[in-house]
Formats: C-alpha cells, structure tokens, sequence
C-alpha cells in the first residue's frame, strides 16, 4: 500500500444555524472520486428527504495523513 501524504474525503455537509456542519463522510482519491459513489449519493438524498428545509452539499476535502507526517 502506497502511503500518500493526504487523505481524500467526500464531505455530506448541513446548514445548521449559519454554519456548515459535516455529517458524513466517504474516503475518496486524489481526483475525488470514491468506490462507494452509490451509498455516497444514497445517504445525501436520504438527508434530503428527511429534512428538506435544510440545504446539504457534497464537498471534496484533503487532510494531511498523521502517520505520514510523523515519518518525515
């Protein structure tokens, strides 16, 4: 396994009072794409339904892998 020095994240993010506030989240690759694209789309139309006065977004988010940093 290749040890990168990102992590990729494909972000469900709510609006709750003025803010948005992160509520789910599914590893991707450096281009954003993710394996489970389908449960992705499911769960953001399942928050849809639920609340749907609340706007949500799908965001693209790369973090520094810890483990990866330490080594250097």
């Amino acid at each position: 396994m290749i040890k990168t020095k990102y992590l990729y994240y494909n972000i469900i993010q709510g609006k709750y009072s003025r803010q948005w506030e992160d509520l789910d989240y599914h590893e991707a690759n450096s281009m954003g794409t993710t394996k489970c694209r389908k449960e992705l789309k499911d769960n953001y139309k399942a928050y849809l339904e639920a609340e749907p006065n609340t706007p949500f977004r799908i965001v693209f988010r790369r973090e520094i892998n810890a483990i990866k940093a330490r080594q250097a």
